[in-house]
């Protein structure tokens, strides 16, 4: 509702002739005030204002200055005005306790007229104490209890027309909240919905409230002008001036006391008895004293619709949009609102961060950052630190003369370190749940809504605020300045509203930004707005989605069903991050093993290295981190860092894509993470298995295995095994997984509450325990001990990994296939013994499977996987033999890294408790739609993802090049001889080493 061009001209004109007037003729006041440090002028006309309450983003200079010059500042206004800035806890107290620094004459003149002379913001001493007392029956706890199914209504009608808008659409919130919020409030103050009002007075209130999104410089202009002419002709002006915002003032006040009176007609009957169980009727049925007057009732009609309104939706979008901008916090809150359940049929005190995101928004965003207030006599304000005067003076007080205009800095306040503890400057929920530490040991855990100044104002604040303090427990005073007879203005009454609506829309959207706002003041009498758009139109505006189940298509294997049920099971109640050591159990060498094999590998190592003729050039070339060992190389840092990749990734991120590492005995290796490199490496059959990986593989799996065949018969044996590995035949063992997810269960149930538990053996268990039901439908128990035991002996031969195998390893390389083949079916070492006492007792297992299977008509029976490559065998391209060669493999393959990725991703759990919520919250709203399946659980796959993602099976796999190979780049790298190559040749024989884990972590990818 613009102002006309005739209008805003007349004003500025006149308002700058009789500003600069008034202003030459003003003695110099407030002495004090003027030698405070502060910012300099930027305007000769409106001082620092522009600044102050017109930044890009919302506070950027308020907190800014608060923090450089400290909490008491000077601030220069319209012509050089100049305006006390305070923030120090001790002067905002002595401030707000005291009715001599008083509201400004503009606000105090608009409240007057929109309220009337006798509103509880107008009246003082003994006559606001009685009219005050008479209003705050309609605001005890148990009267605003009655209005939560109200509120409850409203919530629903807000999600409704939120529902009905394009799935993702962008949408702006504050239309939305503003009605929701006017209609609350006429259905709790005067029993009546919206759509009964009268629609006069429906657009006159959003009016008066839009008035706030109006502030710019001709209200400078006003407000400088104003603080210069005596109230009388402000009073006459609202009163009479034919302007329209004067104008709209008084039909506002006119309607409201129209529909006051009718209110109070309707609800009062011919005995004297009242009737309804709206504010209005609460309030005149508690009056039994007669002190509150049926026309004094009346006239507070205006403050009860129009009071609390605009700051309660503002203090919704702000929530809102920083739960949108914390995207974790919002599925953390959801997951507490959807536990909670029906626990929220009587209110929602009992939820921690729920209540916390209100608190933090309310700190964060007050309602009033700045309340301006005008010295009405002389004051001397005290000080909570001394403060240095331009003439070097330092000073535990300050003088103020009568007329200084004065800043409460509410926000700044609010966001000072030695109140809110680290990092005020963020929005962080959890300090008011976390027992971070404020002044004299208070913690935020501890502090009440009246720890807030969101909107207090001394002895005037919002009706409700005293039994906000009683619903709060607030029952000790503190040593340090809190305020402690000042509450937010915030009521209980609004408190409830925002945990209503809030708990609705987060209950059923997913807020996200479209664009980060600029959040940005926008006040007539410092009321924040919030602008959120790029088109500049201010208003909540955010992403919104309705919450439901995603389906999100997979290609999902054996070790991925197995890793969600075990995740479904053991996500359900149990896991803080204790910080424990995750190791594997472990089965250690011989000594005698152990010493023979160093001393025959340190040797036969050093003399197949000097005869070595110098292999890959190019690689020779390569950038790389020198080696911290003559011996090892760098093969200690890369393979046995303090934390998990903590050098495979730096030096990825500071060498590039390919680099040179040196191993034992400054061995060449290539380590390669470039993703164009990596394609062509893994495709390439000539890029081969290292030696010993292969004789290991070999010796296992047999000759016959998926990774040592190659070509055509690789591809037989593959098409064979496959018909086990459908999706739809590895949904049929969806029972089989969840039976084991619940023995872990049960098995972690049994253990003593809070305990830290390894969970290592528990899942390495039930993991083979799975394997051996679906591979060949026999349960741990029903298997050979002493194949269980052979299984898991092979298993941890991966946890000893260290300088004895960096050895071996390095042998390997130069020694034939056929002597590392020998090794490992002759050798009298215990690894060797091992691996071969496994695989013979895996094929005696399989050899019983078969012939259990096939009934004497050739028919196959059994429902295991055995049973089903069987079955679906028609071809006869897999014969029994070989069938019976892959036992070791079906039973040993992926069991080690489905158990670690498993225990990796319960570890970030712990270390992420809002994923961990949010997660819960998921599988608990699936419910019994997971019964067939967890492919549309987003938030469950998106964390497997994440956890292969950053923690995969094999984050080096290691090759060699059996023929030279030419490998393209995706970026060119720079050698040591300044060429700059796009491609790397690599001679037979060099060593390769796959980064997966490196690739994963690049920010290309």
């Amino acid at each position: 509702m613009p102002f006309s061009m005739m209008e805003i001209g007349f004003t500025v004109v006149l308002l700058v002739l009789v500003t600069y007037a008034v202003k030459r003729a003003v003695d110099a006041r407030s002495q004090d005030v003027r030698l405070l440090p502060g910012p300099s002028s930027s305007s000769w006309l409106f001082g620092n204002l522009p600044e102050m309450f017109l930044p890009h983003n919302y506070g950027d200079n308020e907190y800014r200055w608060a923090s450089e010059y400290g909490g008491v500042y000077l601030l220069r206004g319209v012509f050089g005005q100049p305006r006390l800035m305070v923030s120090d806890p001790v002067a905002l107290n002595h401030l707000l306790k005291n009715d001599n620094a008083y509201y400004e004459p503009m606000f105090l003149a608009l409240t007057t007229a929109l309220y009337g002379r006798r509103n509880p913001m107008a009246l003082r001493d003994n006559a606001h104490r009685k009219l005050r007392t008479a209003l705050s029956i309609g605001f005890t706890p148990a009267v605003v209890k009655e209005y939560l199914e109200t509120f409850k209504s409203v919530a629903s009608q807000i999600a409704q027309s939120l529902a009905s808008e394009k799935q993702g659409a962008v949408v702006d919130l504050t239309p939305l909240i503003a009605t929701a919020t006017l209609t609350a409030i006429a259905e709790i103050a005067v029993g009546r919905s919206i759509d009964q009002l009268d629609p006069r007075l429906n657009k006159s209130l959003f009016d008066v409230l839009s008035l706030a999104s109006r502030f710019g410089y001709p209200q400078f202009l006003i407000e400088g002008l104003t603080s210069h002419l005596p109230a009388s002709f402000l009073n006459w002006m609202f009163g009479n001036a034919p302007l329209r915002m004067f104008a709209l003032t008084r039909k506002t006040k006119s309607l409201c006391t129209e529909l006051g009176n009718q209110v109070v007609s309707e609800m009062t009957t011919d005995e004297g008895d009242v009737q309804g169980t709206h504010l209005f009727a609460k309030i005149l049925a508690g009056n039994s004293s007669k002190s509150l007057s049926t026309d004094l009732l009346v006239d507070q009609t205006s403050i009860l619709m129009i009071g609390g309104q605009d700051t309660t939706s503002n203090t919704m979008a702000f929530a809102l949009i920083e739960l949108a901008r914390h995207p974790a916090l919002q599925a953390s809150l959801r997951a507490e609102l959807l536990d909670a359940g029906a626990d929220t049929a009587n209110g929602f005190d009992s939820l921690p961060l729920l209540n916390a995101v209100i608190k933090e928004t309310l700190r964060f965003y007050p309602a009033e950052p700045i309340s301006e207030k005008v010295a009405l006599v002389d004051l001397t304000v005290p000080l909570s630190k001394p403060v240095t005067l331009k003439d070097g003076r330092v000073v535990n007080e300050l003088f103020v003369r009568k007329g200084q205009y004065i800043g409460c800095e509410f926000g700044a306040y609010q966001r000072t370190t030695f109140r809110w503890g680290p990092k005020p400057e963020e929005f962080n929920p959890y300090r008011w749940i976390e027992d971070q530490v404020g002044p004299e040991g208070e913690t935020m855990a501890s502090s009440p809504y009246s720890s807030l100044l969101s909107f207090a104002n001394g002895p005037h604040v919002c009706l409700g605020s005293p039994a906000l303090q009683l619903a709060l427990r607030v029952s000790r005073q503190l040593r340090v300045p809190r305020f402690s007879n000042l509450t937010s203005k915030f009521s209980l009454l609004s408190v409830l509203e925002m945990q209503v609506i809030l708990a609705e829309l987060i209950s059923k959207f997913v807020f996200e930004i479209p664009k980060d706002p600029a959040l940005q003041v926008r006040s007539l009498f410092t009321n924040t707005m919030v602008s959120c758009n790029d088109k500049g139109e201010r208003g909540a505006w955010l992403h919104v989605e309705r919450v439901k189940q995603y389906t999100l298509s997979l290609a999902v294997g054996q070790a991925i069903y197995e890793l969600s049920i075990k995740l479904y099971n053991l996500c359900k109640g149990f896991f803080r991050n204790p910080t424990p050591t995750h190791t594997l159990t472990t089965m250690p060498f011989s000594v005698l093993g152990s010493c023979a094999t160093a001393f025959l590998v340190v040797t036969a190592t050093y003399l197949i290295k000097r005869a070595l003729d110098s292999r890959s050039h190019d690689v020779n070339l390569l950038r790389g981190p020198s080696p911290a060992s003559w011996l090892f190389g760098s093969l200690p840092e890369m393979f046995l860092p303090h934390n998990y990749g903590d050098h495979e990734y730096r030096w990825a991120n500071e060498y590039g894509g390919v680099y040179r590492l040196q191993g034992v005995l400054g061995q060449t290796r290539l380590m390669v993470s470039d993703p164009v490199a990596l394609n062509h490496l893994l495709k390439n059959d000539d890029a081969y298995y290292a030696p010993m990986f292969l004789a290991l593989v070999t010796a296992l799996y047999g000759r016959r295995n998926p990774m040592s065949l190659k070509d055509d018969p690789h591809r037989r044996l593959r098409a064979g095994l496959s018909v086990g590995f459908t999706p739809a035949v590895i949904k049929e063992y969806l029972d089989t997984f969840k039976a084991v997810a619940s023995q872990i269960t049960e098995s972690l149930l049994e253990r003593k509450p809070g305990a830290v538990v390894d969970l290592i053996p528990d899942l390495s268990v039930g993991t083979l325990s799975a394997i051996g039901q679906v591979a060949v439908g026999r349960s741990m128990e029903e298997l050979d001990p002493g194949l269980n035991e052979a299984l898991f002996g092979v298993l941890s031969l991966a946890s000893r990994f260290g300088y004895p195998q960096f050895l071996i390893e390095e042998l390997a390389s130069h020694l034939p296939a056929s002597f590392l083949n020998w090794l490992f079916s002759k050798a009298p070492l215990r690894m060797f013994a091992v691996t071969r006492r496994t695989k013979a007792l895996c094929s005696e297992l399989g050899e019983q499977i078969v012939t259990e299977s096939t009934a004497s008509d050739n028919t196959v029976e059994g429902n295991h996987l055995f049973a089903k490559i069987l079955a679906g065998n028609s071809s006869k391209s897999l014969p029994t033999d070989l069938l019976v060669d892959q036992t070791s493999i079906l039973l040993i393959a992926g069991q080690d890294t489905t158990t670690n990725t498993m225990a990796f991703a319960l570890i970030e759990l712990a270390r992420n408790p809002a994923v961990q919520a949010s997660l819960r919250a998921e599988l608990l709203n699936a419910g019994a739609e997971i019964e067939d399946g967890f492919d549309s659980l987003p938030l469950l796959n998106a964390v497997i993802k994440e956890t292969l993602r950053l923690y995969p099976a094999e984050p080096v796999s290691e090759k060699m090049a059996l023929v030279d190979l030419t490998i393209p780049l995706g970026k060119p790298t720079t050698l040591k001889d300044g060429r700059v190559v796009t491609e790397l040749f690599v001679r037979k024989g060099q060593y390769i080493g796959c980064e997966f884990g490196a690739y994963h972590r690049s920010t290309d990818r």
